[in-house]
């Protein structure tokens, strides 16, 4: 009874061997595989040296062992061991050849038997080198020594003429045209049909096709000039073209109308109104983040005024963000009952009530009359506000009567009517005057002394107003939005940090 054998096999490797061509015949890749193993008993001890019969078997599966299974067969080989080791050539003469063919599926295991000892068991599976073999016929080849003429070299090569692939014999798919021309080209095909073009001529121009044969879109290296974008519709009329200009003409925007004609237009390098053409009635002010507007109120019913501040005409006005808020109003007093005196003020205010406020108010009336008849006075007021936000603000026409008008008078307030203009911007200075109450939240401003009474209660005295820019509180607001938007990106930043690190950390 033959002891139990097992195989300590510790390399497989193809050996080839390295020949200096004298000729242009390339040499034949050495078709051997170099085993090393050793050879010990159930115990782990090596068998005694000397000739051992060993068989070696190439399987297509780890286990099988019907002859569809076996791919080749060495035969029976005296090999020598020494200490239990040993090496051998599979493939040398006069063993069967080691083919490509051999190798061109990687499920390959190597089998072995010592004498008349089952075969050891596990097969060894072949790795990585000796598919190698198949390196000879190229079929996965990054490289060659020896290439014909029917070949292009990875590398220092160059191919003369076109190159087209069909890969259905219906029509060209590919065509690499290097004959057409300054420059190669690339053409994309559908058997036969123009899908895209990229022309190398001077400088690089990619055309692409739609299903009816027609270039839709264009990207054009221009030259001397910018990039170009042209799109155009499905019958190859213009649709758009974005020029991108040069250092000298800025870019260009142009599209057409379904009938080919240019509606829209943006020049870059224009300014005023040539620098954007559209169509007529294009923007409503409605999709205008901040178009000027108004808001307009008035009432055909007279009021008698009192010594009380009294609402004549209210107006609301809307704005989508911060701007001034330009007030007109008008009215007209009808004064009479006296022949002593009659005055009445008039003025624009957004608090109901209250008393006069210089220098926005006026005044209309007279110190005596002829006749207790009446007179009629028209009025008319403005004032400018500024808001520093979007938002709904009421304004108020306001009347009031002289609170020391002669006995009998009557006075009464007909029509009034108050129009609110918002104004997104200011060009140029918006001067105003504030009292001194007023003025606080003005870091600027400038004491003039004003002949201007303070109105009822010293209709004589003279007073000192406060003369600002609102142009103060515009700049305030800009720089606080400014502020907003970066302490929101900011925000947004740190946000996206404590995401990418928790990312890292998962």
């Amino acid at each position: 009874m033959q002891p139990n054998r097992s195989l300590l096999a510790f390399l497989v490797l193809l050996a080839p061997v390295l020949h200096v061509p004298v000729s242009a015949v390339p040499p034949s890749a050495p078709r051997q595989i170099n085993y090393q193993g050793r050879l010990t008993d159930a115990t782990g001890t090596p068998l005694p040296d000397g000739v051992k019969s060993l068989r070696f078997i190439i399987w297509n599966d780890p286990t099988l062992s019907g002859p569809a299974n076996q791919i080749w067969n060495s035969g029976v080989l005296a090999v020598t061991t020494t200490g239990g080791l040993f090496s051998v050539s599979l493939g040398a003469s006069p063993q069967p050849a080691l083919t490509p063919a051999l190798m061109t599926d990687t499920m390959r295991w190597l089998g072995i038997t010592v004498g008349a000892d089952p075969e050891i068991s596990p097969r060894t599976r072949l790795v990585s080198v000796p598919y190698a073999y198949n390196a000879q016929n190229a079929a996965f080849a990054d490289s060659a020594l020896y290439v014909s003429d029917n070949y292009v070299k990875l590398k220092g090569d160059t191919m003369i003429g076109d190159l087209k692939f069909d890969n259905d014999a219906l029509g060209i798919d590919i065509w690499l045209d290097n004959t057409t021309g300054d420059g190669g080209n690339v053409r994309l095909m559908d058997d036969g049909n123009y899908s895209a073009i990229l022309y190398g001529d001077r400088y690089g121009t990619l055309v692409v096709y739609n299903d009816l044969g027609q270039g839709v879109g264009y990207v054009d290296g221009n030259l001397n000039g910018g990039g170009v974008l042209q799109l155009n519709q499905q019958d190859g009329t213009a649709g758009a073209n974005f020029n991108g200009g040069t250092s000298a003409d800025g870019s260009t925007l142009t599209m057409y109308s379904a009938g080919g004609s240019s509606t829209i237009k943006l020049d870059a390098d224009i300014v005023g109104n040539g620098a954007a053409v559209l169509p007529d009635s294009a923007i409503s002010s409605a999709e205008m983040w901040n178009e000027p507007g108004l808001a307009a109120n008035n009432t055909t019913s007279g009021l008698n005024l009192t010594i009380a501040m009294t609402d004549q005409a209210t107006v609301t006005v809307t704005i989508p963000t911060a701007g001034y808020v330009l007030l007109f109003g008008k009215a007209f007093f009808s004064m009479g009952g006296t022949r002593g005196t009659n005055y009445a003020y008039a003025q624009i205010d957004e608090t109901s009530g209250g008393g006069t406020d210089a220098p926005y108010y006026v005044a209309a009336g007279t110190d005596s009359a002829i006749s207790t008849g009446s007179l009629f006075y028209p009025i008319a007021v403005q004032r400018v506000y500024y808001k520093a936000s979007a938002g709904s603000y009421t304004f108020r026409l306001e009347a009031m009567e002289y609170p020391t008008n002669g006995a009998g008078a009557n006075t009464i307030c007909y029509h009034p009517m108050l129009t609110a203009v918002y104004l997104p911007t200011s060009y140029g200075t918006v001067n105003t005057f504030l009292s001194a109450a007023q003025r606080g939240e003005f870091e600027t401003s400038e004491a003039v002394a004003t002949d201007t009474p303070a109105g009822p209660a010293d209709p004589s005295g003279q007073q000192t107003l406060y003369q600002v820019d609102l142009r103060e509180l515009e700049m305030r607001a800009v720089k606080a939005q400014a502020e907003a938007e970066r302490m929101q990106r900011e925000l947004m930043e740190a946000r996206l940090q404590q995401q990418l690190e928790g990312s890292t950390r998962r």
